[in-house]
Formats: structure tokens, sequence, C-alpha cells
């Protein structure tokens, strides 16, 4: 039996329960009326599983591991209510704000470490009663309790190649890692002080030169390096000749470089007008084009990858808009686009359509999406956006929510790319009702030649400014924000590295001929 003293406990400076919760950033007593936490259990001591072996007729057994199983958290709590009806608000009220799974769980004795739980039970209510005792029960398939605080850490032993940590909790934490690159690089890797070993890239790798022998290499036409110049970028040019995917769409507007924030200042590449004779039944836009030409003077290439960063939110039903990137022949036809519209005046329904031209240009996939800013489900709101296209020879691929979809189309296998081109539109036009999309811009793009006989070097696996992450929790590895798991090394031992209790000591590496990388690591404290 309990007695009940946190009724009269306060945590202090608040007029809460010494162990009131915090439900996803909300303390229950807070929101629902006549609520009070009384007690809370199943926060202590963390169960053990044991594993063991029998032999024969050995005595005893072998002890082989253990493990920590997944928790219940138990919250006694008390509702007093003025009459039913308050007494039914509150419930539905308390109903309402349960109904969250992997939720974190923080009380107020200790705000600085969550849990992450999931309303699984409650004991009975007592019926014919306006104040009531009862529990609650929260299942956390983890058990661990974690910092509130994300901390960030820089190497700074050994000429700041060695990241030396003081890890507070009381069990093991699985960091996360990034890199960005100063220059051209071939690998990066960590050793821990029990000598398992990350690597990404390839080790043998160089840079030199060798005479005597053609060499290809890649190089960049724009590179997408500096949020604040990158639209700005001369070499790109207004286009006004005819769309690349719909003949009767209207280019007489122009693209224009806008100062937007998003979280972090940048300039971005959005229209400041369109057609000036309105096109009813189509796209009315505006488009840039850029020529492809290598350092050797050569036009086109067969070889080209061009990464993109789009943003593309909805915020009224009646909105219409459109985006395309798309890799042109000498001509100005299409050889591959990747286009990002909504023409649904009624809904709030988009579309991401994969394009590849030859001798019979089609959508080759087409994946639908919801753009409002608040879903999930959009690729391309302010907080994603990256995507790429590929061509290599007959090959072309394209990127969409965390995967690759790639295309043999044998009869662009020569086929130049000699420019690239951004269209952004809107459907109809004004004076039939239809409205701007809310946020249609191009925030960033890179684009690189790759196999020009000029060079004397394959590319390198990175290049100045891209920013590698690898996420030990998961073994997640990410190269600009897309997903790179072809880059880590197939004996990577995600498992054994990890920060324990104590010092740690990491060191970083990268090719020896690269400049330092810029080396970041973050974690959470993890408690038992």
């Amino acid at each position: 039996m309990y007695n009940f003293v946190d009724t009269t406990e306060r945590y202090p400076g608040q007029n809460l329960p010494s162990e009131a919760l915090m439900f996803n950033g909300n303390y229950l007593e807070n929101v629902i009326p006549g609520y009070r936490t009384l007690y809370v259990s199943g926060r202590e001591i963390i169960n053990t599983e044991l594993t063991e072996l029998e032999v024969g007729a050995l005595d005893g057994a072998r002890y082989r591991r253990k493990r920590y199983p997944s928790r219940t958290i138990v919250v006694g709590y008390q509702l007093i209510a003025e009459d039913n009806g308050a007494f039914r608000n509150a419930y539905n009220k308390l109903n309402a704000l349960l109904d969250e799974e992997q939720a974190t769980l923080i009380f107020a004795d200790e705000p600085d470490k969550f849990f992450i739980g999931t309303k699984q039970g409650s004991s009975e209510v007592p019926t014919g009663k306006n104040a009531i005792a009862s529990e609650l029960e929260f299942y956390c398939a983890d058990p661990f309790k974690y910092s509130v605080e994300e901390f960030t850490a820089k190497p700074t032993a050994d000429g700041g190649k060695t990241f030396v940590v003081s890890y507070n909790g009381t069990y093991k934490a699985f960091p996360s890692f990034q890199a960005k690159m100063k220059s051209d690089n071939g690998m990066i890797g960590f050793v821990n002080e029990s000598k398992k070993i990350l690597q990404f890239g390839d080790p043998d790798e160089t840079d030199g030169e060798t005479y005597g022998e053609t060499y290809k290499k890649s190089e960049m036409v724009t590179n997408y390096k500096d949020r604040r110049i990158w639209a700005k970028d001369t070499k790109w040019t207004d286009d006004t000749g005819n769309n690349f995917l719909h003949d009767t769409s209207k280019t007489a507007g122009k693209l224009s470089v806008m100062d937007v924030y998003d979280g972090t200042q940048g300039l971005y590449l959005a229209s400041s007008g369109y057609a000036t004779t309105a096109n009813k039944n189509g796209w009315n836009g505006a488009m840039k084009t850029i020529p492809i030409v290598d350092s050797n003077g050569t036009k086109g290439s067969a070889n080209l990858y061009c990464y993109v960063n789009s943003w593309f939110e909805t915020g009224l039903m009646g909105q219409t808009g459109c985006q395309a990137v798309a890799f042109c022949d000498t001509n100005g036809k299409m050889i591959c686009c990747q286009e990002i519209y909504k023409n649904d005046m009624s809904g709030n329904t988009a579309a991401m359509c994969m394009w590849v031209g030859g001798n019979k240009p089609r959508v080759v996939k087409k994946y639908t999406f919801e753009p409002c800013y608040r879903d999930d489900s959009n690729p391309y709101n302010r907080l994603r956006g990256d995507s790429d296209i590929l061509k290599s020879g007959e090959k072309i691929r394209f990127y969409w929510f965390g995967g690759y979809k790639e295309f043999t189309v044998p009869e662009l296998k020569d086929t130049k790319v000699c420019s690239v081109k951004l269209y952004i539109g809107q459907w109809g036009a004004r004076d039939t009702g239809n409205q701007f999309v809310t946020r249609n811009y191009f925030r960033g793009i890179s684009i690189r030649i790759d196999n020009v006989e000029k060079w004397r070097d394959i590319p390198n696996k990175f290049a100045a400014n891209q920013i590698l992450t690898a996420d030990c929790s998961n073994g997640d590895v990410t190269l600009q924000g897309l997903p790179r798991q072809d880059l880590g090394a197939l004996g990577n031992d995600w498992e054994g590295f990890y920060l324990k209790p104590g010092t740690n000591q990491i060191e970083c590496i990268a090719s020896n001929w690269a400049t330092q990388p810029e080396f970041t690591m973050k974690y959470r404290e993890v408690f038992l």
C-alpha cells in the first residue's frame, strides 16, 4: 500500500508533485483539471534476464550473457471533478493526450532525463464517484532513459584528430559522427580504444597523377557550396524557349533570386512572374538554363550527375504549382527529368514524376504525396528536399524518399546532356481562382560532369564541402543528406562502437594527402 505522500510534496519552483509526469512536453497536472500524480513505480532497478547453459551432469550451469528486457512504468494518480460532466471531460482530455506512440516521459524530480513509452493500460476506475484514485501503465520497449541534452563534441587531442569525451551515463551510448570535407578526400575512418573500426570510402585512393596515361575525372559545372551565393551563378541564363515537357506551357516569366529564412538564411531561386498572357488550361512559368561544357571546351556529356534541394509546400487547398529539373540534348529536348507538381485545386495531392526521353518520352515512375508542411510524407518540406539525378551512358537513376530507381534506355547511351534546365510554374491563371504554391523554390543545385578525359585522376570519394554522417545506433550512412550505405566497409563494427561510462578516446582518420576534415560527434547519455 502507498501512503500518497506526493499529494503534499512539491517539485521546487513549481506547483507540481515531485514525480509529476510530463508526457510529450505537457505536465498532466497542467492540462487535465483535477488530475494529480500520487506515486510512480518502475523507474528504479531495471530487470535483468540471464542466459545460462547446462552441461551434462555438472552441477550448476555456465553463465552465457545478460540482457535488459522492456520495462513498465506505473503512474498512480487521483482525479477530482466538480460534477459528472467535468469528470467525463477530464477523461476525454486524458485519453486524447495519451494517444501517442513512443512518447517522451519526463518526471519532475528528474527533468534532465526521459524515457520513451506508450500508454499500455490502466487499473479499474472506481464507479459512481467523481473523486477517484487509479493507475496508468506505460510500456517502454526501450528500457533505458536518456539525457534530454544532446551533447556535441569536437576532436581536441592529437592536433584535432582525437575525440576525448568524459561520458557520464551509466550504460553504453551509440554516437553519431559527421565529417565535413575541407578538400577532396578518399576515406574517412574512426577507431575507438577497443580497436573497433568504422571506415568509409577507399583507404587506397590517391590524389596523384601518373603521366603517360589518360585518366578520367569528374569536374563541377556549378556547385552548391554557399547558400548565400549559389543562385547568383552567372552561368544560369533566362530561357523563354519551349518547355521541355509540355508544348502548351508558357515560359515568358523569370526566375529570380529570393532571400528566404527556413531556420538559416539562404538565397533561393523562385519565380518573380509568370507568362504575360495567361495560359488557363496549362502551365505558366519561368525557366533558366545552364550549358554543360567541360574544361576542355567540349560541349555536352553522356555522363552527368545533378544534386538538387527543393522546397515545395502548400498552405491552401486551391494552390497549384510545379518545378522541374531536366537534362536536355543539343536541341533542348528532354533526356530525363524530375517533375514535382500539384494541379489539383479541390484537394491537396501532389506528385513526383520520373521522366525519360529517347524514342518515346514517357513517365517511368510516379509517386504521390501530401505537400502540406506538417506532413511527414512530404519529401520536399522545409526540413528535407534532397534529391539527385544521374545519367551514366544508357543508365538513368533517380532518388525518391530513401531509395533509388534506375532505368536502362539503350537509345540514350551516347546522347550528350548539353544543358540542364530549371522550371517553376503555376497551373492556369489567377483570374480563374488559382493561387501560387506557398513554397516553390530551388534551394541549391550542384552539377558534375563525369569521365572528363583531360583529368588524369578518377573522382575522389569525397569532394570539398561535402558532409558525411554515420549513425552508430542504426548503421545509417549519408552523404549530402542522401543514403550511401555503399560507402561503408563490410567489416564495420557498428555494435562495438559505443561510448562507455568514463573517459573515451576516438581517433579520426582521413586520407593522408587530404586536408583534415571538420569532425563532429553527437550523443545522448544513457542510464539504467
